[in-house]
Formats: C-alpha cells, structure tokens, sequence
C-alpha cells in the first residue's frame, strides 16, 4: 500500500487510505478454574484481567499487557493459574479420631467429621470444613470437638470471691458470679462461664482498689477523731 496521496484536479486530496493501523495481540487465554474479568479489546496497549473461581488463588500476575516484542506483539508474562486453597491438617483430639485421617492433602470445601471414643461423650461440632477468610489460604470453619466431660477449675480473683460459694470444678457451661471485697471495685464482667476447652469466658475479672469520686476532689475531707 502506497503511502502518497494525490492532489486531484478537482482541488481535493485522493483518499487518504489508512495505512498505519494497530497492531493485534491473539487471545491471551484463560486460566483452568479461573476466567478473564477485564478485556476491552486485543490491540496494541490492551491489558487483560484475571480472576479465579472461588475456591481457588490466583498463582502469578493478575494482569497481562499487549505489547511489543521483536516487531511483533504479543501479550506480556504466562497466563496464571488458580490452585484449589489449601488447609492444613485438621487437629488430632485426645480420645477421638477425623475421617480425614487417610488423606494426605485437604482443600477449599473439604469437610471432616470428629467421632469420640466410647465412654468420651463429644462437646462441640462433629463437622469442620476447609474454608478462607482472605482469598488465599485455608482456614478450618471451627475448632474441634472434644471428647470426654468437660470441666473448668475454681477460678481465682485476688481481692475478690465467687457468690455463692464456688465448687472445685465446673461442667460445660456453667456459670460463676464474683463481687469484690470492701474498699474494692470490679474490672471486667461479674458473670463468665466454662467454655468446652476447659476456660472461662469473657476472661476472669480483676478487683482494684476504689478510688474517691472525681466529685470529691479537692473536697475538705472529715478530721478523724483523735484517740487518747
């Protein structure tokens, strides 16, 4: 294709054919498991965006560019991939045992199921499952279960008690309730209850020494009588 034009007799330029045009990248492709999101169109100077099913993480750069390389384009980096997110493990119990025991490898989605020895009654869910919070690594949905009764010890609280009397251990929720001792005040919440790891929660209170009221400050306080 010629690059002239002609100044016609008619006063006018021949038509000025377009010679100079945008070269093309080919499909950049999509990844297994995975899809493009962003993609205006395959010329020169395009960028392309990636995404991955869920489940799955995005391994290499989200984005592709196309770009010159050697008198030719062609779109810049490999096209990522999306791995299944993987968990670890899930946790071995005392007395108890996962179905998930013969595998070797657990994944976004996979579940296990918790069975106790007989005698250990279970507290807590059978099931957990290989979730994600962040897109990239695996989390289990839930602590395990445990297996056997479950029980916490007399919590202590220093310048303080348990009303009623406290008992030298405490079943699965079950409650206790403090109260500071005179000239004390209490930190925290009055009532916490025995969780199925063997603590207590919201965390024990602390009892600390009151202080006079702001409103007091400054005040001209009562002498004390004099003992002769």
């Amino acid at each position: 294709m010629s690059p002239t034009i002609t100044c016609l007799q008619s006063g006018v330029w021949s038509e000025a054919l377009e010679f100079c045009k945008r070269k093309q990248c080919n499909h950049p492709g999509e990844p297994e498991n995975g899809r493009i999101t962003a993609l205006a169109d395959l010329f020169f100077g395009s960028t392309v965006v990636y995404s991955c099913e869920e489940g799955h993480r995005l391994i290499g750069k989200s984005s592709r560019r196309c770009e010159i390389y050697g008198g030719r384009v062609a779109w810049s980096g490999d096209i990522p991939t999306c791995q299944r997110i993987p968990c670890k493990a899930p946790p071995s119990i005392p007395h108890g045992k996962h179905t998930g025991r013969l595998l070797d490898e657990f994944h976004y989605g996979t579940s296990v199921t918790y069975s106790c020895e007989p005698g250990y009654p279970m507290h807590g869910n059978a099931s957990i499952f290989c979730t994600t919070q962040d897109g990239k690594n695996g989390v289990w949905s839930g602590p395990p279960p445990l297996c056997g009764e479950a029980g916490c010890s007399a919590p202590q609280i220093q310048n303080g008690r348990i009303v009623p009397a406290p008992r030298s251990t405490y079943a699965h929720k079950d409650t206790v309730t403090f109260e500071c001792e005179p000239g004390y005040v209490i930190r925290g919440p009055r009532v916490v209850q025995c969780q199925q790891n063997n603590t207590w929660q919201p965390p024990v209170p602390t009892c600390e020494q009151g202080k006079w009221p702001a409103s007091t400050a400054g005040a001209t306080l009562p002498q004390c009588p004099l003992t002769l």
